[in-house]
């Protein structure tokens, strides 16, 4: 087959891969919020009180998705939360961050639970 490498200069090269990665960035963006999306009605039929969106951690450090998942909320009338960007990348200090949010409100633990690698959401409570 031919060789098309010749044809193409590495500027336009570069542009490429920018636009694709752009272009995976944006899919990815539109299929996740979609899927919250119906999430959202869901969660509404079960919880028609509830009136928060979190996201954290990876997710949360993209600043295309996170703007993406925001804007959803906000047109579903919910409270985007979202930990600091400096913090969604490491799970340690997302933890202790959440520790320090319910400390704060008050909240503290006893520790006399069985820890759970799989905790169904239905199952956690306050």
């Amino acid at each position: 087959g031919r060789d098309w490498s010749s044809d193409v200069c590495s500027s336009d090269l570069e542009q490429d891969k920018n636009d694709m990665a752009a272009s995976f960035q944006r899919t990815v963006v539109t299929v996740i919020t979609d899927r919250l999306k119906h999430g959202i009605a869901e969660f509404r039929q079960k919880y028609p009180n509830g009136k928060h969106l979190v996201v954290s951690g990876g997710v949360a450090a993209n600043k295309a998705l996170r703007a993406g998942i925001e804007t959803l909320a906000q047109k579903n009338k919910m409270i985007f939360a979202a930990p600091p960007l400096k913090l969604c990348t490491d799970n340690g200090v997302m933890i202790a961050w959440a520790g320090l949010e319910r400390f704060r409100l008050g909240k503290t633990s006893t520790l006399d639970f069985k820890p759970r690698p799989r905790w169904p959401l239905d199952k956690m409570t306050d």
